[in-house]
């Protein structure tokens, strides 16, 4: 007995049918995010798309990555490499003019994490708001004393005085700046040129200046030449 002809329209479904079960049985695979002590664990960077594209639309994101799924991923990304939680990197991490940086006291606690922070001392001296108003910052790692002075009078020469940053939180702005170029010298390996958000919000970016020398067009010079 010869065997039974089956449809191609019925051999088409069953097609359909296991590549569908395939797709799905690979998805399940290939995400495994855990909940381990209620920290989030990826096992591959496909993971924290997933992951991102997940809570992306959330209104806890900060509004810098409300709906941007991509940036929230490379966000936690760098965060892991810092060894920041997901949530932590958000909070933590933002874009300023084009370059990632990271919220002032989020340096202190990457610092504190290496478990090599032995000392960590903010001094001011002078009088407030005057060109001898100086905040020290002090950094020991590992036996060695790094430190790092940042006065107002190097504000003013900046140009920084004016922004309102400076107007409404100026002790807060003296102290990241003293703390943040020593943190990044003493701990380099760990920040490796990352720059604090108050830092790279207070460098000018002036637009460059076009030096590309005027050409008269092919046009212009044969009309110029009818004309003489």
């Amino acid at each position: 007995m010869g065997n039974p002809i089956v449809p191609i329209e019925d051999i088409k479904q069953e097609v359909i049918v296991a590549e569908k079960k395939v797709e799905e049985k690979a998805k399940k695979q290939d995400t495994q995010i855990a909940l381990e002590d209620g920290k989030f664990i990826f096992k591959s960077f496909s993971d924290i798309m997933v992951f991102s594209k997940a809570i992306a639309s959330s209104n806890l994101v900060p509004s810098d990555y409300k709906e941007k799924p991509a940036d929230i991923c490379l966000c936690i990304a760098m965060g892991l490499e810092k060894g920041l939680s997901p949530f932590q990197s958000m909070l933590s991490i933002s874009v300023i003019k084009g370059r990632p940086c990271l919220w002032g006291n989020a340096q202190l606690a990457l610092a504190q994490k290496t478990g090599e922070l032995e000392n960590y001392k903010i001094e001011f001296s002078g009088e407030r708001k005057t060109d001898n108003w100086e905040c020290k910052a002090t950094v020991k790692r590992k036996g060695i004393e790094w430190s790092n002075s940042y006065g107002w009078i190097d504000a003013k020469e900046g140009g920084l005085l004016g922004k309102d940053n400076w107007i409404k939180s100026a002790k807060a702005m003296m102290e990241n700046r003293a703390s943040s170029a020593v943190l990044r010298r003493a701990f380099s390996d760990v920040f490796c040129g990352v720059y604090s958000v108050e830092e790279m919000e207070d460098i000018s970016q002036e637009e460059p200046l076009n030096v590309t020398p005027k050409v008269a067009s092919l046009e212009a010079l044969n009309n110029k030449k009818e004309e003489n």
